[in-house]
């Protein structure tokens, strides 16, 4: 039943495209509303860069965010593949202690998470066809065929829910004003369940991530990432 829903989305709904990716440096301010306005209350560092590896391309993206003055630090390391986007490696690390790393290689992903209580637990699945990783959100999106009123579903595994689908639809765009000057964004209402929504920006020019929001906060570029990497 996967392998087929997979199918119909790969030709029917379209995939993620490395290509469609650019190299970039960014950092982005964490926030939460209030009645007075939007409260900063962390910053995320997100690296993106194009490497080689025994001559295969590879995307390195990294993302380190760092909330409530260092006291939450969770950085993630994704090792993708430059054309597919598709997880060959995901390296975790919470307050900056091992916390996951998977490995998906000849369609298993294998490897350990901790929990939540700090037990450790062993990951050793199928995939089935092709799967993204769960925990990379905005720049998957971004490398969606994405055009007017477009609607995607993306196979996924997390290392601490199991296996899902992304949905993403593109409802509109929007002048987002950036550190850089202002640029157009596509609006898309996406998440990792049909009750899990955030509005991302996606920069129409260059696929950049811009940032997202909804009830409970966001994230926009500009932020204090020093000590970040």
């Amino acid at each position: 039943m996967l392998t087929s829903i997979m199918l119909t989305v790969a030709v029917s709904l379209g995939v993620p495209d490395g290509g469609r990716l650019i190299g970039d440096r960014a950092c982005y301010t964490i926030f939460a509303p209030t009645n007075s306005g939007d409260r900063p209350i962390g910053d995320t560092l997100q690296t993106v860069e194009r490497v080689s590896q025994r001559g295969r391309a590879i995307w390195q993206i990294t993302v380190h965010q760092r909330l409530s003055n260092g006291k939450f630090d969770l950085r993630d390391e994704f090792t993708l593949d430059g054309k597919t986007l598709l997880p060959l490696r995901l390296k975790t690390t919470l307050n900056r202690k091992p916390h996951a790393d998977l490995v998906y290689v000849k369609g298993r992903v294998t490897g350990f998470h901790i929990d939540r209580t700090g037990a450790k637990h062993r990951v050793d699945r199928p995939l089935g066809g092709p799967i993204w990783d769960g925990n990379l959100f905005g720049l998957t999106f971004a490398t969606l065929p994405l055009s007017q009123g477009a609607r995607f579903q993306v196979p996924y595994f997390q290392y601490d829910r199991g296996f899902g689908m992304f949905t993403v639809t593109v409802t509109g765009s929007e002048k987002i004003r950036t550190p850089a000057g202002t640029v157009d964004a596509w609006v898309l209402d996406a998440g990792p369940s049909p009750s899990q929504r955030l509005v991302y920006f996606i920069e129409k020019d260059d696929r950049r991530e811009l940032g997202y929001r909804s009830s409970q906060g966001g994230q926009r570029l500009g932020g204090l990432c020093h000590g970040l990497q």
